[in-house]
């Protein structure tokens, strides 16, 4: 603990680790109740819990695994509740499904599902609508977070409720009041990205299928639709699964985050039930001896696969390019960055108190019109203005690069685990001396 108390960047990636772990015996658990098959169950988890994108997320420090566990959870109490329909596991499913909601407030539009749920399995609606209550009450206790934390400090780091203003002064979103809270739980930060790509539901539901096909190296996806359709004379559980799996999925395949392929985790879960059923089917098809070699199997390939590419043991660069940037920075320089490339130079700067006279910014947490001006207003006053990769470089706005500011190409920093090189521009005014 000490460890994680001086390195709590190291500290929240090994919470990502474990929390994905613990993720899969309880799917574990839930699935083989469901199919009343061991090894079936067992190697369909495995499957999953190796895929690329869900592997992926347990080696980062991000909601995406604790999310994955929140829903497993959450699935296991409506499985017992579907067992034994009774007072007690309709009470602790409303309970984990709260912590699912408040974990990540998307898990909402699970909702439906577990209604369906909730009437199949005859619950008395005063029974139902006091897990309801429960669920809302434990979002509303997690949601005291945010106003103990916002009496805090008047500025937090690394907070998205702040945004920059024209003159670089900060705005803030009141985490103190209702309203306030509200717009925090609702995403409103990032609601110009909801159903962004909803015009071109086609190719988004393509990408989405080929990211699961890659993921899922093209077997587990077969196999899945096999188990769909052997589940189809379980009309009931295949109803209630569709109404889990394709609310979230339809959301984010219309979501316009670049990187909403790492936000399909409790997709992939869901997925482990057909693909189970798939396995299943598998097993029956090869009788007793060779189908359990081939369900050994088929885990351990996808492990061979994906292990070369996500095994980062020893990988340090993104450590080592920030603190690169960070020591080629001039003194008392503006850098800006989009996400993955300015953040952890905003860890460094921040919680490790590196270089305490750059000013870090996430271009992101601009108000609308506001950042063009700022640049321009640095600029004339001579302040050393450093863009920290391409994609800050794509992200200003054209007319900043066309009429007021140019760019001039300051460092070239390599990379070890297969990203392009990384870039570090400098702005000066259009028409100032290099």
């Amino acid at each position: 603990m000490k460890l994680f108390a001086h390195d709590p960047g190291f500290g929240g990636n090994v919470f990502s680790a474990l929390t994905l772990a613990c993720a899969a015996p309880v799917a574990y658990a839930a699935v083989a109740r469901l199919l009343h098959h061991r090894l079936a169950a067992a190697a369909a988890v495995l499957f999953v819990f190796w895929s690329y994108y869900v592997w992926l997320v347990g080696l980062f420090a991000e909601i995406y695994a604790p999310q994955i566990l929140a829903v497993a959870i959450c699935g296991y109490t409506l499985v017992r509740l579907n067992e034994t329909p009774t007072r007690r596991w309709a009470l602790i499913a409303g309970v984990a499904f709260g912590i699912c909601v408040a974990i990540h407030p998307v898990n909402a539009v699970f909702a439906p599902g577990i209604v369906a749920i909730y009437l199949a399995r005859r619950i008395p609606i005063p029974i139902a609508l006091i897990a309801g209550g429960v669920a809302v009450l434990v979002v509303g206790v997690t949601a005291l977070y945010f106003p103990i934390r916002y009496a805090v400090s008047d500025s937090l780091a690394l907070n998205l409720s702040e945004a920059y203003t024209a003159d670089g002064s900060v705005t803030r979103i009141p985490l103190n009041t209702l309203a306030g809270i509200l717009w925090m739980l609702s995403g409103r930060q990032f609601d110009w990205l909801f159903f962004e790509s909803a015009p071109f539901l086609p190719t988004a539901l393509a990408q989405t299928a080929v990211n699961f096909f890659r993921g899922l190296i093209g077997i587990g996806v077969v196999l899945g639709g096999v188990g769909l359709v052997e589940l189809g004379r379980r009309r009931g559980l295949v109803i209630v699964w569709g109404l889990l799996f394709v609310p979230y999925t339809l959301f984010f395949a219309t979501y316009g985050a670049v990187d909403r392929s790492l936000m399909f985790g409790p997709a992939y879960l869901l997925w482990i039930l057909p693909l189970g059923a798939g396995f299943k089917w598998l097993y029956d098809a090869f009788g007793r001896r060779w189908g359990t070699g081939v369900l050994i199997a088929l885990p351990l390939i996808i492990l061979a696969v994906h292990l070369p590419r996500l095994n980062l043991s020893g990988e340090m660069s993104v450590r080592t390019n920030a603190e690169a940037i960070l020591n080629i920075a001039p003194a008392d320089a503006h850098l800006f960055g989009i996400w993955t490339g300015i953040t952890p130079i905003e860890y460094l700067h921040i919680v490790e108190g590196v270089r305490p006279d750059v000013t870090v910014y996430n271009l992101y947490q601009f108000e609308t019109g506001a950042l063009p001006q700022y640049l321009t207003r640095l600029a004339d006053q001579g302040e050393p203005l450093l863009l920290v990769d391409s994609q800050a470089l794509n992200a200003l706005p054209p007319e900043v690069l066309t009429t007021t500011l140019r760019v001039i190409t300051l460092a070239e920093i390599p990379t070890r685990i297969g990203e392009p090189r990384l870039m570090l521009f400098l702005l000066v005014p259009r028409y100032g001396i290099e």
